[in-house]
């Protein structure tokens, strides 16, 4: 008698779409080479394949899973040679980029977290609220370092402030930041808040994992002193660097 493993690994295989059976009794018989198998999308994806769009599967297969067999799960098996095999992606490594470029990505990526932060707070996600927030402050660091950094080579100069934050401005660029020299004066009161970075004309945000690796290696801030953030309104919960 066949056990329950057999069972299944026999309704693993069909008979190829090519196949001319044997016929025995009004019976068919496939050889072995008349079969091909049939996969879950899990087992195609672990051979590097993947289950068309509009695959479709051959049947349903059930098993027991869990300790003891606890419980079944049920599954749709496909034609091997209907799988198609996944494309392959080249892994670009990261480059270093320029300075000013870096600090501009950075800065949008930020924000865009700090929308997402927003938006899953509304919805009271808040795992996925304080994961973009946790980003986000990530993402701001590595900008006020960006900053510092560009104020040292001279390619940005501090320009004032507005409101709780510091501007810095140069070769087309205005940027934001809590971060403000030491020897300049903090702002004796707030103003509306500025949302509005620029960069030159046509430039191109590059991939974030390119400015992150040219900003990462950049030591900490010196020579500067931080701002408390802005105030945020109830109405308005949109952190403003």
């Amino acid at each position: 008698m066949q056990s329950e493993s057999d069972l299944i690994r026999a309704k693993s295989f069909i008979p190829k779409r090519s196949a001319t059976p044997t016929v025995i009794k009004g019976e068919a018989f496939f050889t072995a080479d008349q079969l091909e198998e049939l996969v879950s999308a899990t087992e195609a994806g672990r051979r590097g394949l993947r289950v068309p769009d509009h695959g479709e599967p051959v049947r349903s297969l059930t098993r027991r899973v869990g300790e003891g067999g606890g419980r079944s799960v049920t599954y749709f098996v496909f034609r091997v040679s209907d799988c198609v095999r996944k494309r392959q992606y080249r892994t670009i490594p990261p480059k270093r980029i320029d300075l000013l470029v870096a600090i501009f990505a950075v800065s949008k990526a930020a924000k865009r977290q700090r929308d997402a932060a927003e938006k899953q707070y509304n919805q009271n996600n808040y795992g996925f609220a304080t994961l973009a927030k946790l980003t986000k402050k990530a993402l701001y660091l590595l900008k006020d370092c960006g900053i510092a950094e560009a104020v040292k080579q001279g390619r940005l100069r501090f320009s004032g402030t507005h409101g709780r934050l510091a501007i810095y401005t140069g070769e087309g660029y205005c940027f934001h930041s809590t971060l403000l020299p030491i020897e300049a004066h903090a702002p004796a009161h707030d103003e509306p808040p500025v949302r509005q970075e620029t960069a030159p004309r046509k430039s191109i945000e590059p991939r974030l994992k390119d400015a992150k690796f040219t900003l990462e290696m950049l030591p900490s801030p010196e020579g500067f002193t931080s701002l408390s953030p802005p105030s945020v309104s109830t109405t308005d919960q949109r952190e403003t660097t």
